[in-house]
């Protein structure tokens, strides 16, 4: 059966100038077809092997027609099945010929054709990327091995493992949130802003620099030897800049940012792929500093890359070893004084690391899909603690936006409130604003089932990202939460005023408020003075186990100012 085939372009011509293989010499024939099987581009030496003239664009039937019967079958089940496909093929004359057939891209094939017995040339393999005309990952492999060879050259001449002149660079080039892009746009928008993205790069490049796309959005540019690691840098920021300047893509603007990893190749590089290992170290931390930046190698990055590693594989298994445990921070009514609640937190206690920050081991979580399956622990555990407090008091889950990609989020909810017989009314529901844009179809549907089943959710760090009204109004929202950095800058007015304006939102549209990181009786007031309807922070107590929540419901509550009594 036939693969389906992929959306392409309806002219098989219009895609043409961007792998034209005409100019190709050497022994082997080139040519280049669409999905279909039509003819874009073709050398000459093609037809010299062929036994025909040039075949003209857009048809390889003198060449079908030159074949037997059943070469004929097998070549056409090739270009409709297979990837990469060798085959033999006979004329009718009694020639034979050797076919290779690869994919270059989704639309495109490569054919190439030998004489039978012959084995197509190193030199000859396309190293030309399809889509934007960049070297691809043919000529990476074999620029890395050149390096290599001039190292080991110039480390001879000089006589010694110390080399004086300068040192190749290399910069790994990754366009930030590229996906988003191919999602809420389409893979065509994608693919046109790759090739513009491509455009804009070669204009700061020269001849003697390699620049090639080693897949999806990744570009790699290799910096000659006499070039110093500041000259490096100084590229890398200047990509950055001349990437940031907007796109007009069919119509639509689009603005990217860019992180770059940069590394030389210094006595310190044993070879090419621990170079290319460098600057891909170096990439990673520019995206955990921030992205749309650029970082240069240093050691303990890798020193960094290996503690990640060993912290993700004990991560795997802490659940199984009930390293994981909830404590709960308590949310106290500005109206009345009282406690309403806890948000349940994440605590894993390693037996040799000790207590693992969740600013580490989160992030971690969250990029191995691990965070499904500990989020789904952490929903049932909430629950079946909460189910053990007195009615009123409800308990807070953090959701990870990854939570919602496999559609489970309910079914593990409505299992975790089944199996604690907790009130869904109790359970409420913490997203971040990350979530609105990561896959906003699939969470509005499942927020929109989890308020079916009256449970709360809550709009977390609101104002910390790029969330507006519109996601407000349309968002089945029932809670702000004000973040911390509000509440600890609220003594300057133009803090205190977003946060009244915060405020006022949520009273507008319905949706109670809860602040953050109250940590000073002041904070409480002005928060009481404002509006809000809720606290937590140190002001209100620490994070505390399960097993001490009884004795805190017994002695601790009560002590705050209610509004009326601050008024």
């Amino acid at each position: 059966m036939s693969q389906p085939q992929p959306a392409c372009l309806s002219d098989p011509t219009e895609q043409a100038s961007e792998l034209d293989v005409s100019s190709f010499t050497g022994p082997t024939g080139h040519a280049v077809l669409d999905h279909k099987g039509r003819l874009l581009s073709a050398n000459s030496q093609l037809a010299e092997l062929l036994g025909h003239a040039p075949p003209a664009t857009g048809t390889l039937d003198p060449f079908k027609l030159a074949i037997d019967d059943r070469s004929a079958t097998e070549l056409a089940h090739a270009l409709a099945e297979a990837d990469v496909t060798h085959l033999d093929i006979t004329f009718t004359d009694g020639a034979r010929r050797h076919v290779q057939l690869g994919r270059l891209q989704a639309c495109r094939r490569l054919l190439l054709v030998t004489r039978a017995g012959e084995t197509i040339a190193s030199n000859d393999r396309i190293e030309q990327d399809a889509l934007t005309g960049l070297a691809n990952r043919h000529r990476l492999n074999e620029a890395l091995s050149g390096l290599e060879a001039e190292r080991a050259l110039r480390q001879s001449r000089s006589g010694t493992n110390a080399v004086d002149e300068g040192k190749t660079a290399i910069l790994l080039i990754d366009i930030d949130h590229f996906k988003q892009i191919n999602d809420t746009l389409g893979h065509a928008i994608g693919d046109s802003l790759l090739r513009l993205v491509s455009g804009r790069l070669r204009r700061v490049t020269r001849e003697r620099d390699d620049l090639i796309r080693i897949g999806g959005d990744e570009f790699l540019l290799i910096l000659p030897a006499d070039e110093s690691s500041d000259d490096a840098e100084k590229l890398a920021d200047r990509i950055a800049e001349l990437l940031s300047r907007p796109f007009l893509v069919d119509g639509q603007q689009i603005n990217i940012g860019v992180s770059i990893g940069i590394a030389v190749f210094d006595d310190a590089t044993a070879d090419g792929p621990t170079l290319l290992q460098h600057a891909d170290l170096a990439l990673q931390q520019a995206k955990l500093t921030g992205r749309n930046r650029a970082c240069s190698f240093e050691p303990q990055m890798a020193q960094q890359a290996m503690r990640r590693r060993a912290l993700e594989i004990d991560m795997r298994r802490a659940m199984a070893l009930q390293q994981f445990r909830l404590v709960y921070q308590p949310q106290v009514d500005l109206h009345s004084g009282r406690l309403v609640g806890f948000e349940a937190l994440l605590r894993w206690e390693h037996p040799e690391r000790g207590m693992v920050s969740p600013a580490e081991f989160i992030p971690i979580a969250e990029e191995t899909g691990e965070i499904r399956r500990i989020g789904a622990w952490v929903i049932l555990q909430a629950c079946q603690q909460a189910s053990f407090w007195p009615d009123g008091l409800s308990v807070a889950v953090n959701v990870s936006p990854l939570q919602f990609d496999d559609g489970k989020l309910l079914q593990h909810v409505r299992t975790a409130l089944s199996r604690s017989g907790l009130d869904p009314e109790r359970l409420e529901v913490e997203v971040t604003e990350g979530l609105l844009f990561h896959n906003p179809e699939a969470a509005l549907e499942q927020l929109t089932e989890l308020r079916e089943l009256r449970v709360d959710i809550a709009m977390d760090d609101f104002g910390t990202g790029y969330a507006s009204l519109s996601h407000l109004s349309r968002f089945p929202f029932t809670k702000v939460k004000i973040d911390q950095s509000f509440v600890r800058g609220a003594v300057d007015d133009r803090t205190q005023a977003l946060v009244d304006c915060i405020i006022g939102l949520g009273n507008s549209l319905g949706m109670k408020t809860l602040a953050e990181g109250v940590e000073t009786p002041e904070q409480y007031q002005r928060l009481q003075d404002s509006g809000c309807d809720a606290v937590q922070g140190y002001l209100v107590s620490r994070p505390m186990e399960a097993d001490s929540i009884a004795d805190f419901l017994i002695h601790d509550t009560g002590q705050l100012p209610a509004g009326d009594a601050a008024a």
